[in-house]
């Protein structure tokens, strides 16, 4: 029997930075038909845009280490019907993304789908999870597009 749809909410502090919160229900809708899909707990997502400085703080706050990242993942309470908080920073986003040789919303969205996959159970702290975690975000990514669920942002 399909889950019924996941909500979505969203914050950021980040002026000039936007989505539109269906696009993204409908990208966490997209994900939940994915047969990795019975791996991610059910109920809410909560995702924060960060930039720069509020990633640091969070990072630092949370894991010890000052220094910015691109996501960071926390599980939420089933018990409450949240599935977990994704935190993806916008700065490295656009930083990151000439590299990857496609635009700053594709890698925004790689780092929700990781996030994503971090709440299904995936890790990456060894040389096995990391290729096991990049094989699933690229599966997941292809299966964004091919659905056209791949969310768009204005950035600041």
């Amino acid at each position: 029997m399909p889950r019924p749809p996941r909500a979505v909410e969203a914050v950021c502090e980040v002026p000039g930075f936007a989505w539109d919160v269906d696009a993204l229900s409908r990208m966490f809708a997209v994900l939940d038909t994915h047969a990795l899909a019975t791996r991610a707990p059910a109920g809410t997502v909560a995702l924060a845009f960060l930039d720069n400085p509020a990633s640091a703080a969070l990072h630092r706050n949370f894991f010890d280490d000052p220094e910015p990242t691109d996501v960071m993942t926390f599980p939420g309470d089933p018990d409450e019907d949240h599935a977990g908080d994704i935190a993806a920073n916008i700065d490295i986003a656009r930083e990151e993304a000439p590299e990857a040789r496609w635009t700053s919303d594709e890698e925004l969205t790689l780092y929700l789908v990781h996030g994503w996959l971090h709440l299904a159970g995936f890790r990456d702290d060894t040389t096995e999870a990391t290729a096991a975690m990049r094989a699933a975000e690229n599966d997941l990514l292809n299966h964004l597009r091919a659905h056209e669920a791949l969310p768009a942002f204005t950035w600041p």
